[in-house]
């Protein structure tokens, strides 16, 4: 007598439901409080992983949907030496003037610490540069004091 195998359910993924407009909205509001814990963090003055802390929290947050947090992302890379890494996060955000005005400020500071700390290879990063030649420049732990985002990148 042979013994019967037990039957394996086949399981099917479900689509699942559809996004209703207040889970949408819900969601708006844990990403928009994501982005203002970013800001804080990025603007404390007692915070010693002040870059870490503002790339996690903002490590989900769609860039093209929340220019703001694009705007924290860049920061928060030109902080840490990381110039191409930061312009590439501002080519997929549209950001207003006054906040590209304030990334370019940023960046320039960072392309300046790379410079005198002989990180020569960050200065090249005004050209694109492949991806097998990024380099980690200086970080600046300090603080955030400048402008934040504008309403229109919010």
């Amino acid at each position: 007598m042979a013994l019967a195998k037990p039957k394996t359910p086949i399981l099917v993924a479900s689509p699942g439901p559809a996004q209703t407009p207040e889970a949408e909205r819900a969601m708006d509001k844990v990403r928009l409080s994501q982005i203002e814990r970013a800001e804080g963090a990025a603007r404390r003055a007692d915070l010693t992983n002040r870059w870490d802390t503002v790339s996690f929290l903002l490590s989900g947050v769609d860039d093209q949907r929340y220019p703001s947090a694009g705007f924290w992302k860049a920061v928060a890379l030109y902080r840490r030496g990381r110039l191409s890494d930061g312009d590439s996060v501002r080519q997929h955000c549209m950001l207003s003037a006054a906040d590209a005005r304030a990334l370019d400020g940023e960046r320039s500071v960072a392309t300046m610490l790379a410079a005198q700390s002989g990180g020569g290879t960050e200065l090249r990063n005004a050209a694109l540069v492949s991806a097998a030649e990024k380099t980690e420049g200086v970080t600046n732990n300090a603080a955030y004091t400048g402008p934040g985002p504008t309403a229109a990148s919010r």
